[in-house]
């Protein structure tokens, strides 16, 4: 029992948070990246929907 438990060490809790802010800061950086080109994906049904009024409007 004379060992020091490090669960129990202060300096424990600031590892344990330095390791929560990279995390936090990785998971934007991740986020960023994913979004984009899905995000581009969701104006692809209203520019086709566009296409096809013009193509429709022009050649009738």
């Amino acid at each position: 029992m004379s060992e020091r438990d490090p669960r129990f060490d202060l300096g424990s809790i600031a590892k344990n948070k330095a390791i929560i802010e990279q995390a936090k800061v990785d998971a934007n950086k991740r986020e960023g990246k994913s979004g984009g080109p899905l995000m581009a994906l969701v104006n692809l049904p209203w520019l086709i929907a566009a296409g096809a009024w013009v193509w429709w409007e022009y050649f009738r």
